[in-house]
């Protein structure tokens, strides 16, 4: 259980460093007026803030609930068949299925803000 927090500090670190890249495109698209400017960027800036604290949830999640549902499954068939096999098995199973999960979000992640004109193939 010591790796979650490491975890979640690297979670917070992707976040903040996607926030950066928002925040920098935004800062490179033409103004249209002084007047709009000071409202627009105060509610981007917001927005922004939120997605990365929204992303970091999502990354969150996204360790807690397989690791939940198979360490109680796992824990389960330990218990009915006696045997431990079962509780590493699901514990090696929510680690995989977490991996596999965080690898796909990335790649939407980095399709969709960092490297937008792939999408577009």
């Amino acid at each position: 259980m010591a790796a979650l927090p490491k975890v979640a500090f690297f979670v917070r670190i992707f976040a903040l460093r996607l926030q950066k890249n928002i925040n920098s495109m935004e800062t490179n698209k033409p103004e249209i007026g002084d007047s709009e400017k000071g409202s627009k960027t105060d509610k981007s800036q917001k927005m922004t803030t939120m997605k990365a604290l929204s992303f970091s949830l999502q990354f969150g999640l996204m360790i807690v609930i397989p690791l939940a549902i198979f360490a109680l499954a796992g824990k389960w068939l330990a218990g009915r068949y006696n045997n431990k096999a079962y509780y590493y098995g699901a514990l090696a199973l929510a680690i995989l299925t977490s991996s596999i999960w965080f690898y796909k979000k990335i790649n939407d992640l980095y399709k969709d803000f960092i490297d937008p004109t792939d999408s577009d193939k």
